[in-house]
């Protein structure tokens, strides 16, 4: 019987990069579990997902959501060079339209490679081929090759596209700067305004606070929400702060999305 040596980092290596997809092995779900057809406010997409590279997730997240995405999960590895059609094959597999990835070189490894021709052993007969050195009983039939490989830090975003919005904005807590700048504990700050929605058209922007809506006043983001879930498809007056101004803007919510 042949006996292969592999060292625990060279192991990982021959994970990362041939029998493992890893944007599917180090992949972390932002939907709780939750199937696309499961979470409300998303479609599953059906076509050819598209890949984009990134310098800045953040910035490019923004401005993905502004166009409408959602973010439904992320990978995070270590790894030699990585086929960009890994990342295509797991989004499709959860339904994302699209994917960011960020690749930042961190390190060159030296390893060594190794060719096997015709070993037989209590399988047969094959040709094996790997990284790190092999220990073999009998005549040695090994044939090493060092060379290097360079490794990458790899973060990948995976986004599907939303459903219409109701209103059209993503919405945090206040900070404590915030409740004192307006005197109050109660409301929301609008992290996001997404394009074409009541909120953009009303000249919501990014940076204002929402305190009322209609006579309702708004705990926390989670309150903020269910106040627009229950108003969808109807005629409300939102009561914002912006700048050290006060100002209501009215505007008809887009109806739930079903």
């Amino acid at each position: 019987m042949i006996r292969i040596a592999f060292p625990a980092s060279a192991v990982l290596l021959l994970l990362l990069t041939a029998c493992a997809n890893p944007y599917s092995q180090f992949y972390n779900d932002q939907r709780g579990g939750r199937s696309l057809g499961e979470f409300p406010i998303t479609d599953r997409y059906e076509g050819e997902p598209q890949i984009y590279s990134t310098s800045d997730q953040e910035r490019d997240g923004q401005s993905l959501r502004e166009k409408g995405y959602v973010l439904i999960g992320s990978s995070s590895f270590n790894s030699g060079a990585v086929d960009s059609q890994q990342a295509v094959r797991h989004a499709k597999k959860v339904g994302a339209a699209l994917v960011l990835i960020q690749s930042r070189y961190t390190d060159t490894v030296s390893v060594t490679s190794y060719h096997l021709r015709s070993v037989h052993g209590s399988g047969g007969y094959g040709n094996y081929s790997g990284t790190s050195a092999t220990t073999l009983p009998g005549e040695p039939v090994t044939y090493q090759i060092p060379h290097s490989v360079d490794l990458y830090d790899y973060d990948a975003t995976f986004w599907a596209k939303s459903k219409p919005h109701s209103l059209g904005v993503h919405a945090n807590d206040l900070t404590d700067d915030m409740r004192r700048e307006i005197g109050s504990n109660r409301g929301v700050v609008v992290t996001v305004v997404v394009r074409d929605s009541p909120a953009f058209d009303a000249d919501i922007m990014s940076g204002d606070i929402i305190t009322k809506i209609n006579d309702e006043v708004i705990s926390d983001a989670q309150g903020f929400y269910a106040i627009i879930a229950r108003y969808a498809g109807q005629e409300v007056v939102l009561h914002t702060y912006r700048e050290g101004r006060e100002r209501e803007v009215p505007l008809r919510l887009n109806p739930a999305a079903e």
